[in-house]
């Protein structure tokens, strides 16, 4: 059986770009499929139907990309949301946020359509994924596995994704997963019962894919840079965002170099706005390359744009600000 890691290698009928009306229908089904569950998911309540990306692939199954709108993206991520339909039903729903290569995936497939197919549909949004994103590594968080999550743990998640390929690095958790595994080799009818799935919930499971992260569990977060940023605000500007904002907006149009500002469109405007206080951590900003201060320029312009493919691969693409951050943390 191929594993995960040679599928995700496999070409990948291009994306498309959704038509306006066929994306409109395709969000209005993620609404319905959603309140008839009583959920919902942040991409679907601010979607752009501008930026809704499609791939038909086996089984009947189109998989549709959801993003969202400028003004209400997330702070630092990529992030698209999906819903999976099968001969036109929906059947999944979740999303994927993307951080310097690194991929934070969630699936939830409707509990009506768990037979079977779940592993085919996860195979196929990661390799989706990994068209729109080229992620290197995957993150599954412990709430997906069971953390706080009867429904996750009753449906065996951390199972699920183990026989996937992913695996916990945590130490605590390991011992707990060896013990296990020698159970069911000795005994194939043995389950885990809930109390040992909820600790083999208490830490991320991860998918190395080539070029990934030596130790994912050291990767830079995004939870990082607000934590920065919060300690920066509460520090330099008396706690006060805004002042925060506009102080380092000027400073970064300075010290990027940044011309033409007022004719920029307003979700650009704002998007480099809400970013100026991620340059605002960098100290020797000024003096970094000009072409790295122009390509910085364009990833924080790119926040605003139609699409968040284009801002999360020029973002991944940028190790001068990658290395700056991660030093910042380390």
């Amino acid at each position: 059986m191929a594993s995960l890691v040679d599928a995700l290698a496999r070409p990948l009928p291009p994306l498309q770009r959704a038509p306006r009306a066929l994306a409109e229908a395709l969000i209005e089904a993620a609404h319905v499929a959603m309140a008839t569950r009583q959920r919902e998911l942040h991409a679907f309540s601010y979607p752009n139907p501008d930026d809704v990306l499609l791939v038909d692939v086996d089984r009947g199954v189109r998989l549709a990309f959801v993003g969202i709108l400028p003004g209400f993206r997330l702070p630092l991520e990529g992030y698209y949301a999906f819903l999976a339909l099968k001969n036109g039903i929906p059947v999944a729903y979740g999303g994927g946020w993307e951080l310097f290569g690194t991929l934070d995936f969630a699936v939830n497939v409707f509990a009506s359509f768990r037979q079977g197919e779940s592993a085919f549909l996860a195979t196929e949004l990661l390799r989706a994924y990994r068209r729109i994103f080229g992620m290197r590594t995957i993150v599954v968080d412990r709430y997906q596995l069971g953390h706080e999550s009867a429904e996750a743990l009753r449906s065996g998640a951390f199972y699920f994704y183990h026989r996937l390929g992913f695996r916990p690095r945590d130490p605590a958790v390991l011992r707990v997963l060896e013990a296990e595994q020698s159970k069911i080799a000795a005994d194939r009818s043995y389950r885990s019962p809930i109390p040992i799935l909820k600790r083999l919930a208490g830490a991320e499971v991860y998918l190395a894919l080539p070029g990934g992260h030596r130790e994912p569990e050291k990767r830079l977060r995004a939870t990082d840079v607000s934590g920065l940023i919060a300690r920066l605000i509460a520090r330099d500007f008396g706690g006060d965002r805004g002042v925060a904002v506009r102080e380092s907006t000027a400073r970064a149009r300075r010290e990027l170099g940044v011309t033409g500002w007022t004719a920029w469109p307003t979700a650009e405007r704002r998007a480099f706005a809400q970013l100026s206080l991620v340059a605002a951590l960098i100290g020797d900003l000024e003096t970094w390359p000009s072409v790295e201060r122009r390509r910085l320029v364009r990833v924080f312009r790119a926040k605003g744009r139609g699409s968040e493919r284009t801002y999360a691969n020029l973002l991944d693409s940028h190790r001068w600000l990658r290395r700056s951050l991660e030093a910042l943390v380390t």
